[in-house]
């Protein structure tokens, strides 16, 4: 198909996967020892990967079908509802989970968020260190996380369809969330909210729709991303730095004369150390784990993220040993618990890095159909799934995050839509 609406979402989302390389290439850092022009080459190669799946799935799903009306999920009020009700009534289970407290007590659950509120830093640690054990049985959490963790997703997309009730329930519940996210210390969580509202636009909006007015928004929400990243960051840090060293990471440090500087106010420097390490950081990694000749030992599909390493612990299967996060850190001494990595270097526990590629390649695959039967059928389940693929694309510079993040209800979706989509579906 050579239609452009088609294509808009790998070019967004090409082209921020793009920026996030010339971030890394322009740090003001000494990446030479991560090979840089190794991990360029590495990640264009991905890149290529990823058009030609998303290409390949446009093609794919934009024949002549016959899909049975039935499996069409075609949202009602009485669907809402019940999700609404769902979620009322599961998503203290999710909390007390997280935090490893019980789930009906709610003060305990804020007293420790607060910490986290009043400093950054503390919550983050506590958040990362944690060790208490969990309070709430694995299998609730998974059992209610299939909805929980698409929750917001799900309300960003039928939200003209809510009653005020519901707005009003729904916006509650995202003072909430945000607030966890706040008293973790991290803003990875916000931001993806916001990740998540910008993929819902565009699928809301079959993306070619986009006028000017709505361009602006978006771009109001990048803003208040980008600041609500530099506040969070400087909290952490403890407040204004001076010293460009305390930015220096295992392996390299800030070049302190890079030309850069002479193209950035000394009012913004701090924010732009942190997103360049934000955004650099797990490339760096990555170049090391190439460089560093570590073997590669299969994580048995369990590895890609902490959600299956958990899910191989609870089968009696410690695997955290086997994957590269765990060598590098053994070899180059990286921080295999605070540091940020990329998610190639965790898809790359369980295929290699040799497989990671065509991982990419399935996934954008998947993408690309779901996104014709958008268009097509404004299909809500294959909004969904696009929402989450999209998000998962736009962060490959991070940790894998965002499928930890939402692993479970993925699984879920996922399974369903290819068995009630594909698998129904008579190509002429």
């Amino acid at each position: 198909m050579s239609n452009l609406k088609y294509y808009i979402p790998i070019i967004v989302i090409l082209s921020a996967n793009l920026f996030t390389l010339f971030a890394f290439l322009v740090a003001p850092y000494d990446w030479s020892k991560g090979n840089p022009a190794l991990v360029s080459i590495y990640l264009i190669m991905n890149y290529l990967f990823i058009y030609f799946g998303y290409r390949k799935g446009i093609i794919k799903g934009s024949r002549k079908i016959n899909i049975k009306s039935q499996f069409l999920f075609n949202v009602t009020d009485r669907q809402i509802f019940l999700f609404f009700l769902f979620y009322l009534f599961t998503f203290l289970v999710k909390y007390a989970y997280l935090l490893r407290f019980e789930f009906y007590d709610i003060f305990g659950m804020v007293s420790y968020l607060m910490v986290g509120i009043v400093d950054p830093q503390l919550g983050y640690n506590m958040s990362v260190l944690d060790t208490r054990p969990y309070t709430v049985s694995w299998s609730i959490f998974v059992f209610t996380s299939i909805i929980n963790q698409m929750f917001f997703i799900y309300g960003f997309l039928v939200w003209k369809q809510l009653i005020k009730l519901l707005k009003i329930v729904f916006i509650i519940f995202l003072f909430i969330e945000i607030f966890y996210w706040f008293g973790r210390g991290t803003g990875f969580g916000i931001i993806s909210i916001i990740s998540n509202f910008i993929a819902v636009y565009f699928a809301n909006n079959k993306i070619s729709s986009i006028n000017i007015k709505g361009l602006v928004r978006l771009m109001l929400v990048v803003f208040l991303a980008i600041n609500i990243f530099g506040f969070l960051k400087n909290k952490r840090a403890g407040g204004d730095i001076d010293d460009l060293q305390v930015f220096d990471t295992v392996g390299s440090s800030v070049i302190e004369d890079h030309y850069i500087f002479n193209y950035i106010p000394d009012s913004f420097v701090q924010t732009y150390m942190h997103s360049t390490a934000y955004l650099s950081q797990g490339y760096f990694h990555l170049g090391l784990a190439m460089n560093s000749n570590i073997t590669f030992t299969s994580t048995y599909f369990l590895g890609n993220n902490p959600a299956t390493l958990n899910f191989a612990n609870i089968l009696g299967f410690d695997l955290w040993d086997r994957t590269y996060i765990r060598k590098l850190y053994m070899v180059e001494g990286i921080d295999d618990v605070g540091k940020w990595h990329s998610a190639y270097l965790w898809f790359a526990n369980d295929v290699s890095f040799f497989g990671v590629p065509f991982v990419l390649f399935f996934m954008s695959y998947i993408l690309g159909i779901s996104f014709v039967y958008i268009i097509n059928f404004n299909d809500l389940m294959s909004k969904i799934l696009f929402v989450m693929l999209f998000n998962m694309f736009l962060y490959l510079f991070s940790n894998n995050t965002y499928l930890y993040q939402l692993f479970y209800s993925f699984s879920f979706i996922s399974f369903f839509w290819i068995l009630s989509r594909l698998f129904t579906i008579k190509f002429k």
